[in-house]
């Protein structure tokens, strides 16, 4: 369950990033236009939500809540840097991060 948490916020995060201008420029090439930025937000908010629920019914309240925290600030401090320096790099591994979260979330 830890690892589906960390996958949604890095998943969160990268949607939350791409869907300002200045990340998706460097990212993927057209700028996305006004539905693209808000359906890019609201699923990268809706992953962050996922990725507290995960936390949350894995070690409950009080150690699932310090998880999802301590899951945001390594997640956040990986796509800086990532995107800072490759940022296809970090594309990429979002979408190696949709892909694993499903069979993580099932495994329990």
């Amino acid at each position: 369950m830890e690892a589906a948490v960390f996958c949604l916020a890095y998943l969160g995060f990268v949607l939350i990033s791409l869907a300002a201008e200045g990340p998706h420029r460097h990212v993927i090439e057209p700028r996305p236009g006004p539905t693209a930025r808000r359906v890019l937000g609201a699923a990268g908010w809706a992953a962050l939500a996922g990725s507290f629920a995960a936390a949350v019914a894995g070690l409950g309240w009080g150690l699932g809540s310090l998880e999802w925290v301590c899951a945001l600030g390594v997640c956040a401090m990986v796509l800086v840097l990532l995107l800072s320096d490759r940022p296809r790099t970090a594309l990429y591994l979002a979408v190696a991060a949709a892909v694993a979260t499903p069979p993580l979330l099932l495994a329990g």
